[in-house]
């Protein structure tokens, strides 16, 4: 049997960005259920009744910025995060992964079909780490 697909939440208030990262990872390896939200208040609402593997969350939404869901350390939050923008720093992805981001990813300004998004490969077996494909939360010593 198959393994399950990947259940991803895209939280992204531009149209075009939510296009070409859907179509970066349903044309990746790994199978791949995308549901997209445009504002923090859709992101609590979906994901309080349906956990996904995995949330990229732009950083600037029209409600909020994406800091104000993360979970310190990462691992005590219910399934890990990353903190996506167009206007990428060293402060603001230093902030993002202090405030219990996962990783941060620094979005192209013009979208395109063909933008590199990491491959979603390693948590196609469910939920995990998307950088080690180790289960998620993470076992405590």
């Amino acid at each position: 049997m198959g393994k399950p697909p990947l259940h991803l939440l895209l939280v992204e208030d531009e149209p075009a960005h939510a296009a070409a990262i859907r179509h970066a990872f349903e044309t990746g390896e790994a199978e791949t259920q995308i549901e997209v939200v445009r504002t923090l208040e859709e992101f609590r609402r979906h994901s309080a009744g349906h956990t996904p593997d995995l949330a990229l969350l732009d950083l600037n939404l029209p409600d909020g910025k994406a800091v104000e869901v993360l979970s310190h350390p990462p691992e005590d939050g219910p399934f890990p995060i990353i903190v996506m923008t167009s206007y990428g720093s060293e402060r603001l992805a230093v902030q993002a992964i202090k405030s219990g981001a996962l990783d941060y990813v620094v979005k192209s300004r013009s979208p395109s079909p063909t933008c590199h998004i990491p491959s979603p490969a390693p948590c196609a077996n469910g939920r995990c780490s998307p950088k080690a494909g180790k289960p998620w939360p993470p076992k405590r010593n």
